[in-house]
């Protein structure tokens, strides 16, 4: 008869439980749980593990594609750099063997400026 008692009181709320309200109204056997609880609950483990990285993804992938057009911007620019470089590279060399060939004597000494 105790336990009845027990259970009748409990059932009405008349416990000494001092701690949040967790029951309902027992609408399955998922109820007052939190909903990640829920989610992880119904696609399991590895479902979860699947939304979360596609969720990280998503979040990541702006951030990569910004770097990604930045180093490409930053390559164009470096490519045109070099070839700037080779261009002045090249007209000081043609200054270089038009000096050569100016100061130089003889035939023979003209004819090594012009080798490479």
């Amino acid at each position: 008869m105790a336990f009845l008692s027990i259970m009748t009181e409990r059932r009405h709320g008349n416990f000494d439980y001092e701690g949040p309200e967790r029951r309902t109204n027992g609408d399955g056997f998922l109820s007052g749980l939190p909903i990640w609880a829920k989610v992880a609950a119904i696609v399991g483990i590895p479902g979860v593990i699947a939304f979360y990285l596609v969720w990280m993804g998503g979040q990541t992938l702006p951030n990569i594609l910004t770097e990604v057009i930045a180093l490409k911007v930053q390559t164009v620019r470096s490519q045109e750099m070099y070839q700037e470089h080779m261009q002045q590279t090249a007209e000081l060399s043609r200054l270089l063997q038009r000096i050569c060939s100016r100061v130089s004597k003889t035939d023979a000494e003209r004819q090594q400026c012009f080798d490479r």
